[in-house]
This record gives C-alpha cells, structure tokens and sequence, in this order.
C-alpha cells in the first residue's frame, strides 16, 4: 500500500493544531446531514458559528451578538439575517426571543430529522456506523482490514438498538412523530402556505389598503418574501408601515398594495426604530420638516435619506 499523503504546507506553517489544545465534537448523524442538506457557503458558515459558540464550551443555546456573527465569518449583517431566516424557517437551528421581539439567544437543532430541507436526506448513510473502508484509515490498516466483514453485523446490530432509543427522546422534545409521518416537503409546503394565509389577514386587519382576495401576484410576492425573513418578520414589517401611514407625526402618507409593499417597502419598515426616524416630519437639524406628502425623496438619489442602506423613497405608484 502506498504510503500516506504527506501535507506540503507543513513546512510553511506557523502553527500546529492539536486536539489536545481544544477541539469541537459532533455526533456523526447530525454531521452527516448537514453534509446532505444542501445549505448555502453562509449557512453552514452560521451553523459553524452557533456550534461553536455552544457545544464548544458544553452548552446547549448561547446568546451570540450580531458583531459576533459578523466577527467569526466575515458576512454583513444583511447576509447573517437572511441565512438565519432560512435556518430558523427550516427548523436547522432554533432562536430565541425576547419580550420586544429581539433575537437574542440560538441553539443547534440535533434532531435532523425534523429539519424541513430541500434535498432529501438519506436515512441509511447518515445512520451507518460501519468502519472507513482500510485505505481511509492509511498504512496500518493492513492488520484490521479482514475485521470490518465480521464488524458490520454488530454495526446493524448497534444502529436497531439505538434508533429506537433516539425516536422515543424525540417524541418528549421535539415533533418527532410528525416527522416520521410527514414528508418534509409536504410540511414545508403546508407551513407557507398557512404562513401566507396569516401574513394576508394580518394585512387587511391594519386597514391600509383591504384586499378582497389574495390575487397569484400577492400570493408570488408574500411566498418570496418568506424566503428571506420569517413570518413574525413580515408581520411586523407591516405594523411598522401602517403605523408610519397612520401617525401624524410622519410624513410618508403613499398607499402600497400588499404586494406592492412587499416588493418595495419591506426592508425599509423591517425596523420600527429606524422607520419612524427615517419619516418623521420633525428631526433635528429640520431635514424632514414640512415634507409631508411631499414626496421629497427622488428615486435613485437618495437625497434626504439619513441611513444608508435604505433606498431613497419613492411616493408614487407603480407603473407596472
């Protein structure tokens, strides 16, 4: 056999990594599926995060800063808000909040089994725990290579034991027999159609402009939509919107349909905070003062916008 391949940066390094001086641990089957479940590069940068940020220091959930997230993976903000959106929604990871609503604590979900993914995970590779064929392990396998014909009896015998045992902890934490029943496709299917059903009443119950149907164009805008932020989100995206329409103390008085406003004013009434001092009449210095109904902002020069990142604002209707 030939002799193992030898790193040819080794020379050049400055250091060493051993196990001895710290080292992350996952359980194979969780591992396994995260290598199938077809995440994006900021995804699984996220996950890596809260996995480190957790079972790195034996603790189950961690409070994790949005400077940290950018800190350890180098994405922006928005990046970091739209994986954990597509995590969250796919149950990959949990996030806790607050009373205000703020996210302020995550936990890896283990139990991937629950997870609702794109691609299908497969059940049999993720629990095998037969050996790495000999030429994996390297030169010294020669010795145990007739031991895995005989070790992959005990192996089958190790996986029955232990998949009931795992199912019946599942069904005191988590949502396990809806799972097992369930394909995850169907569930991910039914969680957006139902968060698109609640997402329109929650619309018309803010009195902005009330629908009469939900048209193919709403339904096309909200389900896009659901793909970067949560329903929670969206939700209160249009609180924000309605309550700086509504407020005399504003100036942004233009009405969006609600596809119109998931196009085009979503991420500028994602932040309450933020809304009401980008549109409020009177701000210090009087760079709003007396703009009401003005529509002072002029599309593509984001003059009077005081956050950058936000678009400048656009005070009339679509054309399309």
């Amino acid at each position: 056999m030939a002799d193992p391949l030898e790193n040819p940066y080794r020379q050049q390094s400055k250091v060493n990594p051993q196990r001895e001086k710290g080292r992350r641990e996952i359980a194979t089957p969780p591992f396994r599926a995260l290598l199938m479940a077809g995440l994006s590069g900021a995804e699984y940068q996220i996950v890596l995060t809260i996995i480190e940020r957790t079972w790195g220091y034996n603790r189950k959930s961690a409070n994790i800063s949005w400077t940290e997230f950018t800190d350890f993976t180098h994405l922006s903000r928005m990046s970091v808000n739209t994986a954990i959106k597509h995590l969250e929604n796919r149950h990959i990871i949990v996030a806790g909040r607050d009373s205000k609503g703020k996210t302020n604590e995550y936990l890896f979900n283990k139990h991937w089994d629950t997870w609702l993914t794109s691609k299908e995970i497969d059940t049999s590779k993720v629990n095998d725990t037969s050996d790495p064929p000999p030429e994996a392990i390297g030169s010294k396998a020669n010795d145990t290579s007739k031991a895995n014909d005989t070790s992959k009896a005990n192996d089958t015998k190790v996986v029955k034991q232990t998949i009931p045992t795992s199912k019946a902890n599942d069904t005191r934490t988590s949502k396990a027999p809806e799972a097992s029943t369930t394909p995850p496709k169907e569930r991910l299917k039914k969680d957006i159609k139902e968060s698109i059903k609640e997402i329109y009443t929650v619309w018309n119950s803010l009195n902005i402009i009330t629908h009469k149907k939900m048209t193919d164009k709403m339904n096309t805008a909200v389900k896009s939509a659901l793909g970067d932020y949560s329903k929670e989100e969206i939700c209160q995206a249009m609180r924000n919107y309605a309550e700086v329409l509504q407020g005399e103390e504003y100036y942004w008085k233009y009405k969006w349909a609600l596809d119109e406003f998931i196009r085009r004013g979503l991420e500028k009434f994602m932040e309450a905070e933020v809304s009401r001092e980008n549109y409020r009449i009177e701000v210090k210095g009087g760079s709003h003062a007396g703009r009401e109904g003005s529509g002072a902002h002029r599309e593509g020069t984001g003059e009077g916008d005081r956050f950058s990142g936000f678009r400048a604002i656009e005070s009339r209707p679509d054309k399309d």
